[in-house]
């Protein structure tokens, strides 16, 4: 059973990394402040703001755009 996980948790990779790779380091930045770092949305928002010198509005506008290019990155039109 854990060889199985393994190997799916592979495939998962082999598919997502290019993706994530080809985004660019801003889009990382700001998905893995919504996503990935253990933050709330607020804190997420307010490090992004503060690093970008970005208004709120203007962060969910990057977040949404980012989190747009790598969906389709992943799964095209």
């Amino acid at each position: 059973m854990l060889k199985e996980r393994y190997r799916r948790a592979l495939e998962y990779m082999e598919w997502f990394k290019p993706a994530w790779e080809a985004l660019s380091e801003e889009e990382q930045f700001i998905l893995t402040e919504f996503f990935v770092n253990d933050v709330s949305k607020t804190e997420a928002v307010a490090n992004i703001g503060e690093k970008l010198f970005l208004e709120r509005a203007q962060v969910y506008r990057r977040k949404d755009k980012a989190l747009n290019h790598l969906a389709l990155l992943l799964y095209g039109k």
